[in-house]
């Protein structure tokens, strides 16, 4: 087994991940987006194939959004004060570069005041 390999059978378990969306995305070879939302409306735990969520309402802030988000990863995750953590916000390439920092931004603040330590922040398109 390589090196990596390795490392990613080490680190997979430790991976969790959680989608929001203010629109279905176009897979390729439809017409129509996968899912349809009314407008200001965020759904959160959406899958990038347009698989349903877990939750809908009126989007009213980054930070509020952040802090969902961040309140479902500490249930599956039960970190600890001193804790270690990456972040990765990909917006897909639906969102813009100002939004998605501030979107960040407010993730690892919250994470800070939670005592965990952020070691690692990527935040743009990825896909």
């Amino acid at each position: 087994m390589t090196e990596l390999q390795t490392l990613a059978d080490q680190l997979l378990p430790e991976l969790k991940t959680i989608g929001f969306s203010s629109s279905g995305a176009y897979i390729p070879g439809h017409e129509n987006p996968s899912f349809t939302l009314p407008e200001d409306t965020i759904s959160y735990g959406v899958g990038i194939h347009g698989e349903p969520g877990y939750h809908e309402e009126t989007f009213r802030s980054s930070e509020l959004l952040a802090n969902e988000l961040v309140d479902k990863l500490q249930i599956n995750f039960h970190w600890q004060a001193g804790d270690h953590f990456a972040v990765l916000v990909n917006s897909l390439g639906g969102t813009t570069t100002m939004e998605t920092l501030v979107f960040a931004n407010d993730v690892r603040q919250l994470l800070t005041l939670g005592d965990v330590q952020v070691d690692f922040v990527k935040a743009g398109n990825f896909f």
